[in-house]
Parts: structure tokens; C-alpha cells; sequence
């Protein structure tokens, strides 16, 4: 209770402050993900080529006191199609789509392609944090770690950790992938073996900073995507068997 009221009291002293904060933080992709437990060579080495091109994407996010949009960056260029298509393949294993948000509004929305179509889809920002007695150093600021239980649904077959290291030098509740909610700016985020890890923040004024809502798309919630992922798996694995 006694962590919980400091974190209040600074959350209340630099909220002046964070009304006019606003900036760009570049993010680098690290994977943890190991190939020891396939047993098929080939598709290991695949798996490897792919990974092995985490090294290639730079994320950024663009925020300001109340919205935030996380998009993929940067991809060093690469004329091997093949590696073209490892590289389109790690995008989509970090689930890297583009991911706006409004504190405010308390509102989360996700670019997702399926096929040829585009969904924006919708979903809210609960997420349960426990800040936990630890800090480093990330770029040059002291963050502290964050940790919360994604419990198991549709798409993912068991709970998962993800862990969020954050800075209260930056007084904004915002994070890579939609995760926010903590009092300060994500500075590295850990979850399903993949790294985000800032490595480089920019200062803006605050009216150069213009963020837009997404509105293009096939509007769903989250669990109704969920939903028709599931049903186009079970409609292609139909169409196999026939």
C-alpha cells in the first residue's frame, strides 16, 4: 500500500509536466527465441533465418500527453526476396502492427490484415500491472519493472508474462505494442521472447506532434477478430481435408 501511495504522489507532481511532453521514441527488436526444441532440421533453420532478422526492424512511437501510435519504423532494405519474405514473417511473429491510443478515452485501436482485407479493431486499456522492487538503467534513465499475466484466450494456448520497464523522468502512460497504463513512459518490453528495447527518444514541442485516429479498416472489437481468425483457420483446414 505504502508503494502505491508514492507512485500516486508522483504521478500527481509531474502531471503539470506531462500535459506538454511530447516526443518520438525509437525502438530495436531483440529476440530470446531459441531453436532447441525443434527437432525437424529444416524447420528449424527456417525458423532461425527468421529470427535472425529481428535485427532489421526499428519500431517508433509518437506521442503526447493523452494519444500515442506505435508503427513499424524502418526495414533495412534487402534485394534476396527471400530474405524479403523471413522479414515479412518477423513483422508478423512480433505482432507488429499499428497500434494507436487515447488515454482519455481509455481506447486501444489495431491495424490487422487478414488476407487482402484491413480491420481496425478495438479494445480497451486494462491492463493489471504489479511494479515490482527493481530497476537499471535504460538510454540513460533509471526505469523501474513492471510486470503482469496475460491469461490464455483464442489466439494464445497458455498465460503469458510480459514484463515493461519504465521511466518516471518521462510522466506519460504510454508503451510499445498498446501496452501503457504505467506512471511513466515504457522504455523496453518483454513479451512472447521478443524484446522492445528504446534506443533512441526525441523531444518535440507539443504542436509538433499531431497524431491522427486510424479510421480505415473493418471495424471489430478484439474478441470478435479473434473470433473470424478462428473461423478462416477451421474454413482453411476444411477446405484441406476435402
Amino acid at each position: 500500500m505504502e508503494r502505491i501511495f508514492q507512485w500516486f504522489i508522483i504521478i500527481l507532481s509531474q502531471l503539470s509536466f506531462s500535459q506538454n511532453l511530447s516526443g518520438i521514441v525509437e525502438y530495436k527488436v531483440i529476440s530470446q527465441i531459441t531453436t532447441d526444441t525443434i527437432s525437424n532440421q529444416r524447420t528449424a533453420a527456417i525458423f532461425e533465418n527468421i529470427t535472425n532478422q529481428f535485427e532489421k526492424l526499428s519500431f517508433r512511437l509518437e506521442f503526447n500527453a493523452n494519444e500515442s501510435i506505435f508503427e513499424l519504423n524502418t526495414i533495412l532494405k534487402s534485394d534476396n526476396s527471400a530474405e524479403k519474405a523471413f522479414v515479412s514473417q518477423a513483422i508478423s511473429i512480433v505482432e507488429g502492427e499499428t497500434t494507436y491510443l487515447n488515454l482519455a478515452e481509455s481506447k486501444r485501436l489495431i491495424i490487422k490484415k487478414l488476407f487482402s482485407d484491413v480491420f481496425l479493431v478495438s479494445d480497451n486499456l486494462e491492463i493489471d500491472w504489479k511494479i515490482v522492487n527493481n530497476s537499471k538503467e535504460i538510454n540513460g534513465y533509471e526505469c523501474f519493472k513492471a510486470e503482469v499475466i496475460l491469461k490464455a484466450d483464442k489466439m494464445h494456448t497458455k498465460d503469458r508474462q510480459v514484463t515493461a520497464w519504465f521511466t518516471n523522468k518521462i510522466p506519460v502512460s504510454h508503451g510499445p505494442r498498446g501496452f501503457a497504463g504505467l506512471p511513466g513512459l515504457i522504455l523496453e518490453l518483454q513479451v512472447d521472447d521478443i524484446d522492445f528495447v528504446a534506443n533512441k527518444i526525441t523531444f518535440k514541442n507539443k504542436d509538433e506532434v499531431k497524431i491522427n485516429a486510424p479510421t480505415k479498416g473493418i471495424k471489430l472489437t478484439l474478441p470478435e477478430y479473434h473470433n473470424l481468425v478462428m473461423e478462416k483457420i477451421y474454413e482453411y483446414g476444411f477446405e484441406k481435408r476435402q
